[in-house]
């Protein structure tokens, strides 16, 4: 892997869903993506915005990872929850304060974010940006957290540590 921005997430080789008899498989490929890309974030940029992802016990579309705000201690659990679609279209944040939050929901253009409106959308305003996502199932969930860190990024600098 270069060490550059050009890198990109791996895509998926098992396309499964959560009904799908393949669906551990691709739980265990979720896992090893998310190493990877947070693997890499620490390589490139010395912090990984979210850690620690693991499939709850009881519920095998439910998600839990911990998102780091940068330069700071603070952390915050996430819940992702698999629409049933799933990988067809992208998890949601279910529980946790980034879950409840609203959501600053931007539209980009040549010159950089424009700001549309605050979202209280249970998925967290992907806006413009979950048109780019894959409806083959080749993307999971390090490319949701992936799109999602741009928005709250944004967030973060506009509003600081207050999610």
């Amino acid at each position: 892997m270069d060490n550059d921005a050009s890198w990109k997430i791996p895509e998926f080789s098992i396309v499964a869903r959560p009904s799908n008899s393949q669906w551990p498989n691709r739980v265990e490929e979720e896992l090893r993506i998310f190493q990877i890309w947070r693997d890499k974030c620490v390589d490139l940029y010395n912090y990984a915005p979210f850690d620690n992802l693991k499939q709850n016990p009881t519920n095998n579309r439910l998600f839990t990872c911990v998102f780091k705000f940068p330069e700071s201690t603070m952390k915050k659990r996430v819940e992702l929850a698999l629409p049933l679609d799933y990988p067809s279209v992208p998890p949601e944040v279910s529980r946790g304060r980034l879950a409840i939050r609203p959501f600053v929901d931007y539209e980009f253009s040549a010159n950089g974010p424009l700001f549309l409106r605050i979202s209280t959308s249970k998925n967290p305003c992907l806006g413009a940006l979950g048109k780019l996502w894959r409806q083959d199932g080749r993307w999971g969930i390090p490319h949701f957290l992936n799109l999602l860190c741009i928005y709250i990024s944004i967030f973060l600098k506009d509003y600081g540590q207050n999610v």
